[in-house]
This record gives structure tokens, C-alpha cells and sequence, in this order.
């Protein structure tokens, strides 16, 4: 039996319904993306798993700092974007396996990531304690220091 589906912005899917003779694991994913980044700036990952037998998969990601879980379901073969943010500098890896529908979960593959400390924000609190003697402020910007 087979029925059609559509799925955000006119996807659309025809699943199959019937015995299954046999299943294979999807292979393991791809991951793409910055390797060096800024902590508090957005980064976008493109994901990609093959399944053998051409079933829907589902991501599992970790991103290295204690986020993590499934994604939707996806077509297999096709690239899908993640964004995620680190809010701590240090080096990260990038875990990701896919599932298929009828849940056979690939193995692991891993990125790694580097944050380094973000320039702008360890001067921020600079900035915020010069904002509470506003005459100093107009002193240093008078001798050109900030």
C-alpha cells in the first residue's frame, strides 16, 4: 500500500506500507560545517545519511556541550542545516548517527570544533562598568582611548 504525504513547503513523500523482507543500517552521516569558530555566534551545519534501502532517517545530535537529541525525519540522501550557538569557549566534537524508520541506527560520525574566547565579549564588562561613571567615559573618549 502506498500514500502520499506533504511535509513543510510542498515536500512531498510517498510512503510504503507492506512486509518487510529485510533492513539495513543507514550509513553513517556526514557532517559539515565552520571548524573554528566565535563563542555566542550562530553556526549552521549541514547533515547528510544514505540508507541502503532508502528510508526516511532521523538525526541524533550531540553538539559537544550537553545539547543533544532527534530530529525529524528527512529523505535519505538529502543535505538538512542545524544552527547551533556555543556559549563556552573550548573544543567540541560533533557527534551525529542516523536512524531509519525502522529503527536501525548507523555508527557515529564526529566533528571537531574550536571556540576561542569571543574578542568582543570579554571586553564587554569593561563597558558596562565605564557606563557607570559617565564623566570618565567623556574623559577617555576626549583623549581618544575608547
Amino acid at each position: 500500500m502506498y500514500i502520499g504525504s506533504v511535509y513543510d513547503m510542498g515536500w512531498g513523500y510517498l510512503h510504503a506500507f507492506g512486509p518487510v523482507e529485510s533492513n539495513s543500517p543507514p550509513d553513517a552521516p556526514t557532517i559539515s560545517g565552520e571548524t573554528n569558530g566565535n563563542v555566542g555566534e550562530e553556526y549552521w551545519y549541514a547533515f547528510t545519511a544514505v540508507d541502503p534501502d532508502n528510508n526516511p532517517v532521523s538525526f541524533y545530535i550531540d553538539w559537544g556541550d550537553g545539547t543533544e537529541g532527534w530530529t525529524r525525519e528527512h529523505a535519505s540522501r538529502e543535505k538538512y542545516y542545524y544552527e547551533h550557538t556555543w556559549s563556552e569557549q573550548g573544543d567540541y566534537t560533533i557527534r551525529a548517527k542516523a536512524k531509519d524508520v525502522l529503527g536501525e541506527e548507523s555508527d557515529w560520525a564526529t566533528l571537531e570544533v574550536t571556540m576561542p574566547k569571543n574578542q568582543q565579549s570579554s571586553s564587554m564588562w569593561y563597558l558596562e562598568w565605564l557606563e557607570r561613571f559617565p564623566i570618565l567615559q567623556k574623559i577617555l573618549i576626549f583623549i581618544g582611548n575608547i
